[in-house]
């Protein structure tokens, strides 16, 4: 994401995505403008989102890190719509794997429960800054965000060594 900026690729319409209902439009505030979008590589795509799940409900880390860059640079979906799409994808997915935990009795409810209204409002806060916010700063947040993710995985793997 660094070095492949995609923040507003250019418009090409795709049958299969247009069939399979994977195109989209938005009024980006900072533009002023309406920015039209259909997926491209839709196989690829679909794939690295498997992949991502798959990896989530495993690993216990959240897909939206990860789903953000696989649209934007397999996809070709502008980074302003990946971000609204993982903050929708995130909370269904999220809710499959926690069912899983908490039947098993990993986790006690009473401390999920609360800790959503704090996600809740942190996700409402971040989403209207995040539509007010420039291309660049929400790229920039999203390395930062992977950056730590990784460097935290790196670590705990060193550890378990």
């Amino acid at each position: 994401m660094a070095y492949r900026r995609i923040d507003h690729p250019p418009y090409r319409e795709d049958s299969l995505a247009k069939r399979l209902g994977l195109c989209g439009g938005y009024h980006d505030v900072v533009l002023t403008t309406r920015v039209y979008y259909c997926v491209q590589h839709i196989a690829p795509t679909a794939l690295s989102i498997f992949l991502i799940g798959l990896m989530g409900g495993m690993f216990g880390l959240g897909g939206g890190w990860a789903v953000v860059p696989a649209l934007n640079l397999i996809g070709k979906v502008p980074l302003r719509a990946a971000v609204g799409i993982s903050l929708v994808v995130l909370a269904p997915s999220s809710a499959a794997a926690l069912a899983i935990y908490v039947n098993s009795k990993a986790l006690p409810i009473v401390l999920v429960s609360s800790i959503v209204p704090g996600v809740i409002l942190g996700a409402n806060f971040g989403a209207r800054l995040g539509a007010k916010a420039k291309i660049r700063v929400i790229r920039l947040s999203v390395l930062g965000v992977m950056s730590v993710a990784a460097l935290q995985l790196i670590i705990r793997g060193l550890a378990e060594l």
